[in-house]
């Protein structure tokens, strides 16, 4: 037999060829029974879990709402809940974006005090006042002869949705930076910065407190004394 003949014989058959295709036909059918079949019993199933994580989630709302309404109940209802996401957006964004942007601002070597007093001007030009104060971001930002255009631009733009964010839920809200240099620190209302001594008397306000209806919901980091040196290598506190 030659090689040509050899080839030819091996095709499969027109009835193998004519077998594969019905299988096929029968495999894709059932296919689409299965999908037909499932789907209305796995669209019930999720509607369940929403219906069910939804009545989940409003009980554990109102029972936050319910323990921090207990001794001032104008102060916290689940309407304010929306703001305790506020005052951890707020804290990640001074503590990591403006941490950030202030490493790329600042050259090689600063004190990790002068790094802190950078982020604490940083977040009082965005957060101390009805508005947010651009010349005073404009001149942090342009300080040094690093081009941070689009740095500055994502830090304005953060914030400003941070703002919107809590006056959009309308309640009686503000940032306070306020602190008394040289007094002891307030475990009440604030925390020590980075590794800061809560022990050393406080110097200034890195983190604004977050208060809504006079109730506390963020308080103070503040840089106390002097920051520790960082030692060579070590990743800076500031």
């Amino acid at each position: 037999m030659t090689e040509r003949d050899h080839r030819a014989d091996s095709r499969p058959a027109p009835n193998r060829l004519e077998m594969l295709e019905d299988q096929l036909r029968q495999v894709s059918g059932y296919c689409d029974r299965l999908h037909r079949q499932a789907l209305p019993s796995m669209s019930r199933d999720i509607a369940q879990l929403f219906a069910e994580f939804a009545e989940l989630n409003g009980r554990f709302t109102a029972i936050l709402a319910n323990r921090h309404e207990s001794g001032q109940s104008d102060t916290t209802t689940t309407d304010h809940l929306g703001h305790y996401e506020i005052s951890h957006q707020l804290r990640s964004f001074v503590e990591q974006d403006l941490r950030r942007a202030v490493q790329r601002i600042l050259p090689p070597g600063t004190s990790s005090t002068d790094r802190a007093h950078l982020i604490s001007r940083c977040a009082a030009a965005l957060f101390k006042n009805r508005e947010i104060d651009r010349a005073a971001v404009e001149e942090i930002f342009r300080a040094e002869a690093v081009d941070t255009a689009q740095l500055e631009y994502d830090i304005l733009q953060r914030a400003a949705e941070i703002r919107q964010a809590a006056t959009d839920l309308g309640h009686d809200h503000r940032w306070d930076f306020t602190c008394e240099p040289g007094t002891s620190l307030d475990p009440e209302t604030q925390e020590p910065w980075g590794v800061c001594d809560p022990d050393e008397p406080t110097a200034f306000v890195v983190v604004p407190s977050y208060y809504v209806s006079r109730r506390l919901l963020l308080k103070q980091q503040v840089v106390t004394s002097a920051l520790p040196a960082t030692p060579s290598g070590a990743a800076d506190p500031a």
